[in-house]
């Protein structure tokens, strides 16, 4: 576990961040990188009180500023110039403060990757991992190439993902301002001319007046709903049993469970490819690569595979589970037998974001379909609710 300690030093609080198993070992870690004299003045988790932060970057973000780090890397700067520079020109203040804090730890004589682990809420773990066996290898230009080409991979993703449903969203909300606007405008006034008229009113219209009426109470029923909904993913996301709860019902869900369950399958496998093709260790490659897998099923799973690697199992018997398919365990015992395991997971990776694609290929119309057979439903039923007096009153009149 990574902890951020702040030490004490010839007049100055420094922040370090050691990855130790205990908080009393992350003190004697922090002394020992810090040398004669210094104390020790706290130690937490790193990023604890950082949870509800908005700092955190997004993987456009993180791409432009690994690209940036890997033009002034390979024309010779050094990483303390880079830092300077970055700060000095990026544009997302939390981005800004981060690189001056960690530009301050690197003058100070800390790696790089050390001083990045100090800021999780910006840099995530798969950024300082790789970072970290850069600096091992002398390779940084070269990682943070590749880091920007995750990052773009997963940005297009998420675009991918966003575009697909956005046409969707939009109907949903014009079905909810139709309705709204019939039952909250168009219906009363319809009201006003039936009752003056004297007809009797069908069960149908009897029907629609009423719920026109208690459409403030709908209203505040829906909006207590939509806090409870707020409230329960926040429940959600503390709690890891609720968290295997809510995939496991998402998973079975037609059409979305499998969109869900395909993209974090290509998240983690992505995430571990990278790992692997920057010389990191596969049990440590899949510890972070579970870190930020971002559903707690893939969490467990990238665990479960990591016990049985460090046992000296292979990772294809490893990640043997319901969330990854068959041709993605297959190419990854051909990838170890070959030893081009990081170049086979990474076209797994590949072959399931195409799977999601398809999927999100068939997800809009399925959801517009649903969508306007809802609208139009509910502006039949109102229609046909008000126009039938109209049509027994004409018929009287005829008469």
């Amino acid at each position: 576990m990574v902890y951020e300690c702040r030490v004490y030093l010839r007049g100055a609080v420094r922040c370090v961040a050691v990855e130790a198993g205990s908080e009393r070992e992350a003190a004697l870690a922090a002394l020992k990188t810090m040398g004669p004299g210094s104390l020790v003045l706290s130690v937490r988790p790193a990023g604890r009180k950082r949870v509800l932060s908005r700092a955190k970057l997004g993987a456009r973000d993180l791409e432009m500023f690994c690209r940036r780090a890997q033009a002034l890397l390979g024309a010779g700067v050094t990483a303390q110039e880079a830092l300077e520079v970055l700060a000095r020109e990026s544009e997302k203040p939390a981005l800004r403060a981060a690189l001056a804090r960690v530009s301050e730890s690197v003058r100070s004589g800390f790696s790089l990757s050390a001083a990045m682990k100090a800021r999780p809420d910006v840099f995530p773990p798969t950024l300082s991992a790789t970072v970290a066996a850069a600096e091992e290898a002398g390779a940084l230009p070269e990682a943070f190439r590749r880091l920007a080409s995750h990052y773009a991979r997963e940005a297009a993703f998420r675009d991918r993902v966003k575009q697909a449903m956005t046409y969707p969203a939009i109907v949903a909300g014009l079905a909810v301002l139709v309705t709204a606007g019939m039952f909250g405008f168009v219906v009363p006034r319809f009201a006003v001319l039936l009752a003056q008229s004297g007809v009797p009113l069908p069960g149908i219209t009897r029907a629609t007046l009423e719920l026109s009426r208690k459409v403030p109470q709908i209203l505040g029923v829906l909006l207590g709903l939509v806090l409870a909904a707020f409230v329960l993913s926040g429940l959600v996301r503390s709690s890891v049993r609720l968290s295997l709860v809510w995939e496991r019902v998402l998973f079975r869900v037609p059409v979305l469970g499998r969109i869900a369950l395909r993209a974090g399958a290509a998240r983690l496998c992505r995430t571990l490819a990278l790992m692997l093709e920057t010389g990191i260790p596969v049990p440590r490659a899949l510890e972070v690569a579970g870190r930020t897998a971002g559903l707690e099923s893939f969490r467990q799973a990238a665990s479960r595979a990591e016990s049985v690697v460090r046992a000296g199992g292979r990772l294809a018997k490893g990640l043997e589970s319901p969330l990854f398919p068959a041709a993605v365990l297959k190419m990854a015992a051909v990838g170890e037998a070959s030893g081009n395991l990081s170049g086979m997971i990474s076209e797994a990776a590949a072959l399931m974001e195409m799977e999601v694609d398809a999927l999100l290929g068939r997800l809009p119309p399925i959801l517009e379909t649903s969508m306007l057979l809802v609208v139009g439903g509910n502006v039949a039923f109102i229609m046909l609710s008000l126009f039938l007096p109209i049509l027994s009153l004409y018929q009287s009149v005829q008469k």
